[in-house]
């Protein structure tokens, strides 16, 4: 299976290349009257890429050890840098996370929370230093929370959402289109680019030319989505056949999205004499019915912010094909590449993850459950290489999971298992954050919008 993948990858990227000639690029709108503020040496400063993928959860990859290799090429791109084991996204869904994941910020402090919020142009974005340091800025995505309707395009020279088509299609090959074609148009100066592929989002679409999803009798179809997973549980519940079967069309939906993400790192456009520092990651994680629930959003076990997370190309090279092993914020991503760039003038938090790889642990990571209409009772969780801490403070509840006996956190350990390690960490998650909230902007909210993001999957 590991070699048919690669021959199609192979054939998929070739056939590719040869339609460019067909297809002129799009330009690039004038750059935005931006003077370059933050001195640095262009000359030397290397592209950025920034890969994010909605709904991927890292235990479904090889390079955490899951039985499929349902991703070569991030799998490839892990020898090429650093990763980051034991990654923690801030939220369970995409929204805030992306606004985490750009401004640094968590939830709680950028307060972009609910499908009527969105990041405030008070705050500065990874996208708005790079363009003050002189970088053209570009970004491609396809998920309506990455639009900028939730102020996502904040900084970006070219910013393009074409491929937001709903969570019935597929978007990956026009977004990798898009973005080649985008970054075909700069010049000398270094480039940002951020791509967010959005198809391993619910619903799963079958991908049969990699066959994880064959030979299970199961009540679903070729597409898995609310709808039918609804009408499994009306009709009596989802069986473990219907669950492996979920599971496989996922993975073919991680295979193909990975295919393009080849297809992208490996197109012309984006070779250059310059060297290239690439940050792949994911918003969240999924549920396959482990807590009794498929999806995502609400909660923070494992299942929903455990992600990918790796750094690669031109750094250290004393870094290339490790492994960190503590747990880790995707919250850091802009100070780290601010340490790689030697910018200093930044307010970004977080630690620089490519300075603390070796004897010192960075702070804990946090996690704070919301749910896009706001329903249900918020937690947050501090995540410590030993521990993992839940707070509901809605309902005064605490949940403690021994991470190194129990890294599925089955089992409750807080009423009966308390050190001054786990206090201290109770501490600190109750003083979390020590950041008051900003006050968000308001998204819009209109008919449209709505229509939008039901077709996405998101139905209040």
């Amino acid at each position: 299976m590991h070699l048919i993948a690669a021959v199609l990858a192979l054939t998929m990227a070739c056939q590719w290349d040869r339609s460019e000639p067909d297809a002129p690029p799009k330009m690039l709108p004038p750059p935005a009257q931006v003077t370059p503020t933050i001195p640095i040496n262009l000359d030397d400063a290397p592209n950025i890429i920034l890969i994010t993928i909605d709904t991927l959860r890292a235990d479904h990859l090889a390079i955490h050890g899951y039985h499929r290799e349902t991703a070569p090429s991030i799998s490839k791109l892990a020898t090429q840098g650093v990763t980051f084991m034991d990654a923690v996204a801030p939220a369970p869904w995409t929204l805030p996370t992306l606004a985490s994941i750009h401004s640094s910020l968590y939830p709680s402090e950028h307060a972009v929370v609910g499908a009527k919020t969105r990041l405030s142009a008070s705050v500065d974005t990874l996208a708005e230093i790079l363009q003050r340091a002189g970088y053209t800025t570009i970004g491609v995505v396809s998920n309506r929370f990455a639009s900028t309707n939730y102020g996502m395009s904040q900084g970006f020279d070219f910013f393009d959402d074409s491929q937001i088509v709903g969570h019935h299609e597929v978007s990956s090959p026009g977004l990798t289109r898009i973005a080649t074609e985008a970054v075909a148009t700069v010049g000398d100066p270094p480039f940002f680019l951020w791509v967010h592929y959005f198809d391993p989002h619910f619903s799963y679409v079958r991908h049969p030319e990699f066959g994880f999803a064959e030979g299970y009798n199961t009540q679903f179809g070729d597409t898995i989505s609310n709808a039918n997973v609804r009408e499994a549980f009306g009709a009596g519940g989802v069986t473990e056949a219907d669950i492996a079967y979920a599971k496989g069309v996922y993975d073919e939906e991680i295979a193909f999205t990975d295919q393009w993400i080849g297809a992208l790192l490996n197109h012309k456009s984006l070779q250059s004499q310059r060297g290239r520092v690439t940050v792949l990651t994911a918003d969240h994680g999924e549920y396959f019915m482990e807590r009794g629930r498929f999806f995502h959003g609400e909660d923070v076990y494992t299942e929903l912010v455990h992600v990918p997370l790796i750094i690669a190309g031109d750094i250290r090279r004393d870094l290339i094909g490790s492994t960190v092993t503590h747990p880790v914020s995707l919250t850091s991503i802009p100070a780290t590449l601010m340490g790689r760039l030697g910018i200093r003038d930044h307010e970004f938090k977080g630690s620089d993850l490519l300075a603390s790889t070796g004897e010192s642990v960075p702070n804990p990571a946090f996690a704070e459950g919301s749910h896009l209409w706001g329903r249900g009772n918020t937690n947050k969780a501090i995540v410590s290489p030993a521990w993992k801490l839940i707070q509901t403070p809605s309902q005064e509840t605490f949940e403690l999971y021994d991470r190194r006996r129990d890294p599925t956190e089955k089992t409750n350990r807080y009423s009966e298992l308390r050190t001054a390690e786990t206090e201290s960490l109770k501490q600190a998650l109750i003083n979390f954050p020590a950041s008051p909230a900003l006050d968000p902007d308001e998204a819009k909210t209109d008919a449209e919008t709505l229509r939008q993001l039901e077709a996405l999957g998101y139905v209040e």
